[in-house]
């Protein structure tokens, strides 16, 4: 049920996928995309409840509120000096968000983080979604070592989407995994 069938899903450039939704009549009617997606939009595209698209959180297996699926950012420190260690504690604050919430497309992980700090209404919506849900989870292939979550994983939903059978690609994903743990 893809837009444009498999060879679509296997040659659609990810920052292509949403347009089909805002042809009329849409082309797909579902897509899950990171939030950066927006950034991409056609100029006029309109985002909210009554725009042209907007956003919700997938509905879990039960009646259970769901968690929500979520990426993020890593800072990575390479020395030990205390300016070093000052820069990381400010980026990882509430304040040190607030200069990237208001140039838009970003959200910050703490409670304590004042929504009105948001310059775009989109990102204000995407906070309360974020601030709401019960949990709040990386999606599994972002927790996954990289050799298999964007290797061996990656190339086997791929080869699957490409016809190779299912139990070959979970057999590969398998040995991808195991040659992780043993290096």
């Amino acid at each position: 049920m893809v837009a444009g069938g498999t060879r679509a899903a296997l040659t659609t450039p990810a920052l292509e996928a949403l347009w089909p939704m805002l042809d009329d009549p849409p082309g797909c009617l579902l897509s899950r995309q990171a939030a950066f997606q927006v950034s991409n939009l056609p100029p006029g595209t309109t985002l909210g409840p009554d725009g042209d698209l907007d956003v919700f959180v997938l509905p879990g297996m039960d009646a259970t509120p769901p968690p929500l699926v979520a990426g993020g950012e890593l800072v990575t420190a390479f020395n030990d000096r205390p300016g070093t260690r000052e820069l990381v504690a400010h980026l990882a604050s509430p304040a040190g968000g607030a200069v990237w919430a208001a140039r838009g497309g970003f959200l910050s992980p703490h409670t304590s983080f004042d929504p009105s700090l948001h310059g775009d209404p989109f990102d204000l919506r995407l906070a309360g979604l974020l601030t709401a849900a019960p949990a709040v989870r990386f999606d599994g292939s972002d927790q996954l070592p990289t050799a298999i979550g964007t290797g061996t994983f990656w190339t086997g939903i791929v080869d699957h989407l490409a016809g190779v059978p299912l139990d070959q690609v979970l057999e590969q994903i398998e040995l991808g995994g195991a040659a992780e743990r043993t290096d």
